[in-house]
Formats: C-alpha cells, structure tokens, sequence
C-alpha cells in the first residue's frame, strides 16, 4: 500500500506541473478529499521533487508556488464567506 501512495504522489506531482505549464499558471492549489487525506505526503520531497523535474523548464516550474487545501468544506466555507459578503449582518 505504501508504494502505491508513493507512486500515486509522484504521478500527482508530474501530472500538476505539466497542467501548470501547459496553462501557464501563476500559482497550484491542490483541493479535495484526497489531498486532505494524504497531506502528509503532498508536502513531502516526493512530491516536491516529481512537480520540479522538468528539465529546461525547471527554473519555472520553481518558481510556482503550490498550496494545499485543507479544509474539510472548502466550497461550503467559500459560499458562506460570499453570503456574508453580499448579506452583511447588521
């Protein structure tokens, strides 16, 4: 189980930077269930080094930063936050 997980994460990790560079973005945020249950192991080097090696892209690769989601109702959260926004309580 535990060579899944790694492989799993290594894939991750290639799979979000070639999106990142095909898109090119300013910024990666990794949301959702799975991510919250293997947080330990998407801030691990694994990862790190799985989104970084990309050859003459690397400088750029680095230079975007990557967060992690870990709140357990992200989207719940974003909606109450754009209800008060709108509906400010007197």
């Amino acid at each position: 189980a535990a060579s899944a997980v790694a492989h799993f994460v290594k894939t991750l990790g290639r799979a979000s930077s070639d999106s990142a560079l095909a898109h090119g973005a300013n910024g990666l945020v990794l949301a959702g269930g799975i991510g919250l249950r293997l947080r330990n192991h998407l801030t691990s080097d694994a990862f790190n080094i799985a989104f970084e090696n990309k050859g003459r892209y690397q400088d750029m690769i680095r230079a975007i930063p990557r967060k992690l989601i870990i709140h357990p109702q992200p989207g719940l959260l974003g909606a109450a936050t754009a209800y008060l926004k709108d509906y400010p309580s007197d």
